[in-house]
């Protein structure tokens, strides 16, 4: 601790022989201590508070997605499609917008994709 206030005294040699010294802090240990006594300033900010809106001025629209669409996917596609779908009805506790268990099956009607913004 008293190298990190008072600092310690480092030999200046030349030519072999001691010529004087100079004051060495140690600012590791400094900077640890302050950040243990003082955390609200010296600490690690562990907690920040955002506030505030976010302003954007694009639109989001719909997309359509078609049964031609949905064909055009392989099956591993559509099982995920599926997938996705019915996550975004249980997020919204809304039934989902198709009706067989097995997507590759089913039959789709056109409906429209909000991307929830």
């Amino acid at each position: 601790m008293d190298r990190a206030v008072n600092g310690m005294d480092e030999p200046i040699v030349w030519r072999g022989e001691i010529t004087g010294s100079k004051k060495v802090f140690d600012n590791k240990l400094l900077a640890f201590m302050l950040s243990r006594r003082l955390p609200e300033t010296y600490g690690d900010r562990k907690e920040v508070a955002i506030t505030g809106e976010v302003q954007h001025s694009h639109t989001h629209a719909a997309v359509p997605i078609s049964l031609n669409d949905v064909n055009r996917l392989s099956p591993d596609q559509r099982r995920q499609l599926k997938a996705v779908l019915e996550t975004i009805s249980d997020n919204r506790a809304l039934p989902a917008p198709f009706a067989e268990d097995d997507i590759e099956d089913a039959e789709f009607e056109a409906m429209e994709v909000d991307d929830g913004g």
